[in-house]
């Protein structure tokens, strides 16, 4: 027994090749085996699935029994965030950056503040171009 999709789409988590992941399915579509309970209740509660018997294809699986393995990728850490963003010296000087989302302390390092100037919009190679000093001057007004 399982799950097909009625409405136009929904989403649920279901394990991936990272862990637990949210997943769009749409209309037409069987839940994965391993939807929590909770989720499937609030889905039948609203219309947006129905209960299928096995021979509807039904599974019992995550979502990787359910789609081919093109289809289950994992997500980036930080979607839009390029790999230079992972380098665990942009990381340390990220966590030295204030809680609170206020400029770090003016005798902070380079580094922590060029993570302030792109956590503000400002481009990486811009703000590494720029200097302390200069960043210091720019986002403190």
């Amino acid at each position: 027994m399982g799950y097909r999709v009625t409405g136009a789409f929904v989403q649920v988590t279901s394990a991936g090749p990272t862990g637990e992941q949210k997943v769009a399915l749409y209309q037409g579509a069987i839940l994965p085996g391993d939807v929590p309970a909770d989720e499937i209740r609030h889905h039948l509660s609203v219309n947006m699935i129905e209960q299928v018997g096995a021979d509807e294809g039904a599974t019992t699986g995550p979502l990787e029994a359910v789609l081919p393995p093109s289809l289950v990728q994992p997500a980036p850490a930080v979607p839009g965030v390029s790999a230079e963003a992972e380098d665990p010296e942009r990381a340390k000087a990220r966590e030295k950056l204030p809680a609170d989302g206020s400029a770090p302390h003016r005798n902070a390092a380079e580094a922590v503040w060029v993570e302030f100037a792109v956590a503000r919009g400002h481009s990486l190679a811009d703000a590494r171009a720029a200097g302390k000093d200069e960043l210091v001057k720019l986002l403190t007004k």
